[in-house]
């Protein structure tokens, strides 16, 4: 007899016949087990067979060569050099700190993935860079959000202001979120509250072959992938992100990647500019830019496309403007993207709030053909073949498709110094860019010259001794040596290369 948790309902069973994918129906009978019977069709309850059916549509003739036409694209005009604001800059930092210190200002980390790139098949969170403190990506990130705002009360400290802590968001995956939670638990959330930490999944998407069929990752599981980091839309949505920022005040939520240890996140600056500069006010976008030298350097742009703000990728930037220039030698399509996003809670609601704007975004996913191991169903054989390296269709939404609900005037961007802020750990050590590596020399770069803007000097200094002071000592470099912890003159005589110095807050840490 058959319980009620292993029955499918017959609006589903026509569902499935309707949209061709009768083999799950046929995986479903072989199964042996009730408990693999009942967990196997609560996965195809879980199933929009309708938003499948439309994407493979979509994405079978797909080109991108021509889905961006050159002739609708354009230069960004909200663009500011980081040297146009320096005379304005004090003011402008000014006006983020009393939004930070007053909590309207979350922080949004992208953390779905694994480090298997790196060789470490863990959360990519987790993973140490190896400087002389053996923190964790998390652990920095952590550090920075709290350093943040210590420096912002103490900035307003003679000021009549009602303090609020700022929410940190952390978007992970099925495949890591229990990893993720236990390993905060276990560090004690690296300080932070546990009333300002939220964890929650993106969303994830089954995977299809080239006849539109969902495919088998085993014969009793389905195989779904995450749905990109635009997923994270959806996401901020179906778990309440949106009404927690409404409830407790927040006006903007500052959205980045883990990958990169030198985020500068609720950086004042950024949210002063973006919200002083921004023709739209509060309904705002901001997004932090490096400007672009190289035509050739796989970064994505930003520019205005049919009158409205886009990020376009590297591969389906139009090849005949890559090479275009300024009067002054300068790339017109010069702002590369970091993925440093500042976007208004009002324009999120209003954005995903929505049911027709959400039919959108799920029409804006992207069609990638990538490889796995898998399961495929023999029609002709009438059973289930393990298939080695199969190629399949995978669909990922992009963080850009938020700017669909914008107008031309929505997104603002400020250039930013490459070295000080962009680090990004992708490849494992045996890569000559974006490795541990150079991340360690990054940061220790950056913390030399943090103590020698601030009058100090470093002694019998190289590359590869490794300087490393905590973002809870000193967010940005600035009042260095207020802190008792910072000695004015740093040695490196009796250390060795590849070894360094790490200075910590004794109180914090």
């Amino acid at each position: 007899m058959v319980s009620k948790e292993e029955e499918l309902p017959n609006d589903l069973i026509q569902k499935i016949t309707e949209k061709n994918q009768t083999h799950l129906l046929e995986a479903l009978k072989r199964l042996k087990s009730s408990e693999e019977k009942k967990n196997f069709v609560s996965q195809l309850k879980s199933i929009d067979f309708d938003l499948m059916s439309n994407l493979f549509e979509q994405g079978k003739n797909a080109k991108l060569e021509t889905i961006y036409n050159p002739t609708s694209i354009s230069k960004i005009e909200s663009q500011y050099p980081k040297e146009s604001i320096l005379s304005e800059k004090e003011k402008l930092s000014q006006i983020g700190v009393e939004y930070i210190a007053q909590g309207k200002v979350a922080t949004l980390i992208l953390s779905g993935g694994l480090g298997t790139r790196l060789g470490f098949n863990h959360p990519k969170g987790e993973y140490n860079i190896k400087l002389p403190s053996n923190k964790s990506l998390f652990n920095y990130f952590a550090n920075r959000f709290l350093g943040c705002q210590l420096m912002c009360r103490q900035k307003l400290k003679d000021k009549k202001i009602e303090f609020k802590d700022c929410p940190l968001f952390i978007m992970t995956s099925t495949q890591n979120d229990a990893d993720v939670r236990e390993f905060f638990k276990k560090n004690k959330n690296f300080g932070i509250k546990d009333e300002n930490i939220f964890f929650f999944p993106q969303g994830e998407i089954c995977a299809l072959d080239d006849e539109g069929k969902i495919l088998l990752e085993t014969p009793s599981k389905i195989f779904k992938a995450p749905d990109g980091n635009g997923g994270c839309l959806l996401a901020l949505k179906k778990h309440g992100i949106i009404d927690v920022c409404l409830k407790r005040g927040v006006e903007f939520i500052n959205i980045t990647a883990i990958d990169n240890p030198l985020y500068k996140l609720m950086d004042p600056l950024f949210i002063g500019i973006t919200v002083s500069k921004g023709k739209n006010g509060k309904d705002q976008m901001g997004a932090k830019y490096i400007k672009k030298t190289d035509p050739e350097q796989k970064v994505g742009y930003f520019l205005i496309y049919k009158d409205k703000p886009m990020m376009l990728d590297y591969m389906e930037f139009p090849e005949k403007l890559k090479y275009a220039k300024l009067d002054n030698g300068d790339l017109v399509y010069n702002a590369a993207n970091i993925l440093d996003y500042l976007i208004s809670v009002n324009f999120l609601k209003k954005a995903l709030c929505e049911e027709e704007n959400i039919k959108k975004l799920l029409n804006s996913f992207h069609h990638v053909k990538k490889k796995m191991n898998c399961f495929v169903f023999n029609k002709e054989k009438n059973n289930l073949e393990e298939k080695t390296n199969f190629e399949f269709n995978k669909y990922e939404m992009f963080l850009n498709s938020i700017f669909e609900f914008s107008n031309k005037d929505g997104l603002l961007l400020l250039e930013i110094e490459e070295m000080d802020e962009f680090a990004p750990v992708k490849n494992d050590e045996t890569k000559d860019k974006c490795t541990a590596a150079t991340a360690r020399l990054q940061m220790s770069n950056l913390c030399k010259k943090w103590v020698k803007e601030n009058g100090g000097q470093i002694l019998n200094d190289s590359p590869k001794k490794y300087l490393e002071i905590s973002f809870l000592v000193s967010y940005d470099g600035s009042d260095l040596f207020n802190n008792k912890d910072v000695p004015k003159s740093i040695d490196f005589k009796d250390i060795k290369e590849g070894e360094g110095i790490y200075i910590k807050n004794k109180n914090l840490e």
